[in-house]
């Protein structure tokens, strides 16, 4: 569960990932999907707000693709071809 403590955290963390490049930190903060356009008012739900992870091509990156996932996906078919062809 979110709280307006962890809130507070990856607001500090956005903006410290965001000194030094052309981005406003306060794009790289979203509730419910919408990308803020000016200082968050903190009135909604911890839960609602998502941070960006990182920022590539002056862009804030939101979702970081899984490794973990991939690399299981790669499991599952090895095994499946192991042994179906047994």
């Amino acid at each position: 569960m979110k709280t307006v403590e962890y809130l507070y955290k990856e607001v500090a963390r956005v903006i410290k990932m965001c000194e030094g490049t052309d981005i406003n930190w306060v794009h790289c903060i979203s509730v419910d999907g919408m990308t803020l356009s000016q200082h968050p008012m903190y009135d909604c739900e911890p839960e609602r707000y998502t941070f960006a992870q990182s920022i590539k091509d002056g862009k804030p990156i939101f979702k970081l693709p899984n490794s973990k996932r991939v690399g299981t996906f790669e499991k599952i078919i090895n095994f499946i071809i192991t042994y179906t062809i047994l």
